[in-house]
């Protein structure tokens, strides 16, 4: 059996005496909300490889949400090093952190065991190259997961991020997109500053959450506009621009607050669309601002297309 404590979701976590922002956090279920795609990183199982014995289930998160990006970390945010922390429980564990590139073998950067309660702490150097950390633990017996994430030293002053959400009579899809904010750790400590661009109808309810600007139709693009309007005359150094209908974790904020306190002189745009034939493809896209390609912006990506499984 496992079990798993989420109870209360932290911002930041101490370890040894200093503080630590948490830039991104194991998730339990990384399905993006469809219950038929198996989950292959969270299917416990006999270890593939890495086996010894006393040790009868291998649970691996190198998964699309819960593999470490170093390329992303290194580039935007600066960090050379980040610190991956494990707090957890089990009668007789091993837990490893693994580098690896694409589908390539993966190398071994960090190894220890153990029986009963763990809290470990461990540094790992980045570099600029587009691999992935994970990690792999195996266990015998119950399993109980408190926490277990990536880390960097907190900044001296936690500054605020804004979000914008524009809507034009989609309250149905809003209130819970809102709702869904509004559990994350970045909410809770009162780091989000939520601004709702209302195009149509007044809303069933004012969300207590969120501060409600009602314009004339102005179109999806008037109202991310005044989003970013908004922002800029508070003088936000990052703020982030949704659409209403967008189904996300609360993880997910969490994790772009994380890289807002940390990013210098780069800003990121990522955009999803959904091309209007049968099939419904999804046209994902990403881009950094920049003074030096068309209309400021370089793309990343800008032919992935994406089935909805996928």
């Amino acid at each position: 059996m496992t079990s798993s404590t989420k109870d209360t979701i932290p911002l930041t976590t101490k370890i040894g005496n200093t503080d630590h922002l948490i830039l991104m956090r194991e998730i339990d279920d990384d399905r993006f909300g469809n219950p038929d795609k198996l989950n292959s990183a969270y299917v416990d199982r006999v270890a593939p490889q890495f086996v010894s014995s006393g040790y009868t289930r291998t649970r691996s998160y190198d998964s699309v949400l819960n593999a470490f990006p170093v390329e992303h970390y290194f580039r935007i945010c600066g960090l050379t090093t980040v610190t991956g922390l494990a707090r957890f429980s089990a009668s007789n564990w091993r837990l490893r952190i693994l580098s690896r590139t694409a589908n390539m073998a993966p190398i071994r950067i960090h190894e220890e065991a153990g029986t009963g309660a763990a809290d470990i702490s461990i540094p790992v150097k980045l570099s600029k190259r587009p691999y992935r950390l994970y990690f792999e633990l195996s266990w015998e017996g119950e399993l109980s997961v408190d926490l277990l994430a990536w880390t960097a030293p907190k900044p001296k002053a936690l500054q605020p991020l804004g979000v914008s959400i524009t809507t034009y009579n989609k309250a149905a899809y809003l209130l819970p997109n809102l709702g869904t904010l509004s559990q994350s750790a970045a909410y809770a400590a009162g780091v989000l500053d939520l601004l709702v661009v209302n195009n149509g109808d007044p809303l069933p309810e004012d969300p207590a959450m969120a501060e409600v600007k009602v314009l004339p139709n102005v179109g999806g693009t008037g109202g991310f506009l005044a989003g970013h309007a908004h922002f800029k005359e508070k003088g936000y150094r990052h703020f982030v621009i949704m659409d209403d209908d967008i189904a996300i974790l609360p993880d997910f904020i969490d994790r772009l607050y994380a890289i807002s306190c940390f990013a210098k002189n780069v800003h990121v745009g990522t955009m999803a669309e959904i091309l209007n034939v049968p099939e419904r493809i999804v046209k994902e896209q990403g881009a950094n601002v920049s003074g030096s390609h068309t209309f400021g912006i370089d793309l990343i990506n800008p032919f992935t297309d994406l089935k909805g499984w996928e």
